[in-house]
């Protein structure tokens, strides 16, 4: 649900940039560069919201006694019994 809402403002926030900087609707492609990159710090709270919890997660499950291998092992451990089977 957040990552359509983010989606949502992000479209909406590209489309204010573009009449900000050409209110007459000649967009130029220096306008649309602006404009994209008002995406990149929502891409950087998303990346940062999502580690933030994952790391949480983990935290509590070791608490309750649950381990899980950092990915690049789990992902190394299912490609050798991939290639055995």
């Amino acid at each position: 649900m957040c990552g359509f809402v983010a989606s949502l403002i992000t479209i909406f926030a590209i489309g204010v940039i573009l009449d900000l900087q050409a209110p007459d609707g000649q967009f130029t492609l220096a306008d649309f560069k602006v404009a994209w990159c008002f995406q990149y710090p929502v891409w950087a709270f998303g990346f940062i919201s999502l580690w933030r919890s994952r790391q949480s997660t983990r935290r509590r499950m070791r608490a309750e006694g649950v381990y899980i291998d950092p990915l690049p092992h789990a992902m190394a451990e299912r490609w050798r019994r991939r290639k055995h089977h």
